[in-house]
Protein backbone atom coordinates (compact mmCIF):
# COMPACT_ATOMS: atom_id res chain seq x y z
CA UNK A 1 0.00 0.00 0.00
CA UNK A 2 1.38 3.34 -1.19
CA UNK A 3 1.98 6.08 1.67
CA UNK A 4 -0.56 8.51 -0.08
CA UNK A 5 -3.61 5.59 0.37
CA UNK A 6 -2.33 4.58 4.20
CA UNK A 7 -2.85 8.58 4.88
CA UNK A 8 -6.06 8.49 3.22
CA UNK A 9 -6.87 5.56 5.47
CA UNK A 10 -5.86 7.29 8.43
CA UNK A 11 -7.17 10.46 8.13
CA UNK A 12 -10.60 9.06 7.20
CA UNK A 13 -10.45 7.04 10.43
CA UNK A 14 -9.65 9.64 12.35
CA UNK A 15 -12.37 12.09 11.03
CA UNK A 16 -14.92 8.99 11.74
CA UNK A 17 -13.79 8.89 15.18
CA UNK A 18 -14.39 12.61 15.51
CA UNK A 19 -17.68 12.00 14.49
CA UNK A 20 -18.59 9.09 16.67
CA UNK A 21 -17.41 11.13 19.28
CA UNK A 22 -19.59 14.28 18.93
CA UNK A 23 -22.26 12.16 17.92
CA UNK A 24 -21.27 10.27 21.24
CA UNK A 25 -21.23 13.18 23.29
CA UNK A 26 -24.72 15.07 21.85
CA UNK A 27 -26.33 12.11 23.08
CA UNK A 28 -24.53 12.09 26.98
CA UNK A 29 -25.84 15.85 26.76
CA UNK A 30 -29.32 15.03 25.87
CA UNK A 31 -29.88 12.09 28.21
CA UNK A 32 -28.34 14.27 31.26
CA UNK A 33 -30.41 17.55 30.31
CA UNK A 34 -33.85 14.97 29.98
CA UNK A 35 -33.19 13.25 33.20
CA UNK A 36 -32.83 16.60 34.96
CA UNK A 37 -35.71 17.80 33.77
CA UNK A 38 -37.50 14.89 35.17
CA UNK A 39 -35.60 15.67 38.27
CA UNK A 40 -36.67 19.51 37.95
CA UNK A 41 -40.47 17.75 37.37
CA UNK A 42 -40.43 15.78 40.96
CA UNK A 43 -39.17 18.54 42.79
CA UNK A 44 -41.93 21.00 41.66
CA UNK A 45 -44.51 18.39 41.94
CA UNK A 46 -43.13 17.86 45.80
CA UNK A 47 -42.30 21.48 46.98
CA UNK A 48 -44.76 23.44 44.86
CA UNK A 49 -47.33 26.40 46.20
CA UNK A 50 -47.95 26.25 49.82
CA UNK A 51 -44.69 24.94 50.86
CA UNK A 52 -42.89 26.91 53.58
CA UNK A 53 -39.67 28.61 52.82
CA UNK A 54 -37.59 26.82 55.20
CA UNK A 55 -38.38 23.84 53.15
CA UNK A 56 -36.76 25.14 50.46
CA UNK A 57 -33.73 25.65 52.22
CA UNK A 58 -33.44 22.84 53.65
CA UNK A 59 -33.71 21.31 50.52
CA UNK A 60 -31.53 23.85 48.38
CA UNK A 61 -29.45 26.16 51.00
CA UNK A 62 -29.20 29.12 51.41
CA UNK A 63 -30.81 30.91 47.82
CA UNK A 64 -28.36 32.04 44.94
CA UNK A 65 -30.38 35.26 44.55
CA UNK A 66 -32.73 37.59 46.92
CA UNK A 67 -35.17 40.11 45.49
CA UNK A 68 -37.49 42.09 46.98
CA UNK A 69 -38.61 45.20 45.00
CA UNK A 70 -41.22 44.38 42.77
CA UNK A 71 -39.70 46.76 39.77
CA UNK A 72 -35.92 44.48 40.13
CA UNK A 73 -38.35 41.43 40.69
CA UNK A 74 -40.22 42.20 37.08
CA UNK A 75 -36.91 42.96 35.84
CA UNK A 76 -35.56 39.06 36.73
CA UNK A 77 -38.42 36.82 37.24
CA UNK A 78 -41.04 35.43 35.09
CA UNK A 79 -44.05 37.32 36.10
CA UNK A 80 -44.96 41.04 35.39
CA UNK A 81 -48.46 40.33 37.80
CA UNK A 82 -48.25 44.05 39.81
CA UNK A 83 -50.56 42.02 42.22
CA UNK A 84 -48.23 39.23 42.77
CA UNK A 85 -45.21 41.15 42.62
CA UNK A 86 -46.56 43.67 45.81
CA UNK A 87 -47.08 41.11 48.48
CA UNK A 88 -44.00 38.36 47.67
CA UNK A 89 -40.33 38.15 46.98
CA UNK A 90 -38.51 36.24 44.44
CA UNK A 91 -36.05 33.48 45.46
CA UNK A 92 -33.46 31.69 42.80
CA UNK A 93 -32.67 28.41 44.09
CA UNK A 94 -29.68 26.25 42.41
CA UNK A 95 -31.19 23.13 41.49
CA UNK A 96 -27.56 21.45 42.18
CA UNK A 97 -26.74 18.12 39.32
CA UNK A 98 -28.78 19.64 36.79
CA UNK A 99 -27.10 19.99 33.09
CA UNK A 100 -27.18 22.77 31.85
CA UNK A 101 -27.92 25.20 35.33
CA UNK A 102 -31.06 25.26 36.64
CA UNK A 103 -32.73 27.54 39.25
CA UNK A 104 -36.02 27.02 41.29
CA UNK A 105 -37.85 30.13 41.04
CA UNK A 106 -40.01 30.76 44.01
CA UNK A 107 -42.10 33.63 44.70
CA UNK A 108 -42.62 33.43 48.37
CA UNK A 109 -45.45 35.52 50.46
CA UNK A 110 -44.38 38.29 52.69
CA UNK A 111 -46.71 37.42 54.94
CA UNK A 112 -47.21 33.85 55.12
CA UNK A 113 -43.79 32.48 54.51
CA UNK A 114 -45.08 29.66 51.70
CA UNK A 115 -44.68 29.53 48.09
CA UNK A 116 -47.00 31.34 45.61
CA UNK A 117 -45.81 30.31 42.21
CA UNK A 118 -42.69 27.65 41.85
CA UNK A 119 -41.28 27.10 38.60
CA UNK A 120 -37.84 26.89 37.34
CA UNK A 121 -35.11 28.60 34.62
CA UNK A 122 -32.54 27.38 32.58
CA UNK A 123 -29.10 29.07 32.55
Amino acid sequence: MSRFRLCVLLVGLMVGLLVVAVALGALVMDYLQTRSEARVAMTLARLGPGTPLDDYIAEFGQPAHHYTEPNVMKSWGPSTDEALLSKTELYYFTFSGAVPCKYLVVYIDRATRRSVVVTWKGM
